[in-house]
């Protein structure tokens, strides 16, 4: 069993950032990329400031 997983992205039409979650089983090619947009890095900060050790695994 694996993981859901939380993506940020544009919307195909509006251009607005979305949230979603898929499942990790249909993910095959995961390439993380490096976030210059201030509104989806104060969204990923958000994410992590929920957990009890987040911004340490956020900032490594």
């Amino acid at each position: 069993m694996s993981k859901d997983i939380i993506v940020i992205g544009l919307a195909r039409d509006t251009k607005r950032l979305i949230t979603i979650v898929i499942r990790g089983e249909w993910v095959e090619n995961l390439r993380v990329k490096f976030c210059y947009n201030p509104k989806v890095c104060s969204k990923i900060k958000a994410y992590f400031d929920k957990e009890e050790a987040g911004m340490q695994r956020y900032t490594e």
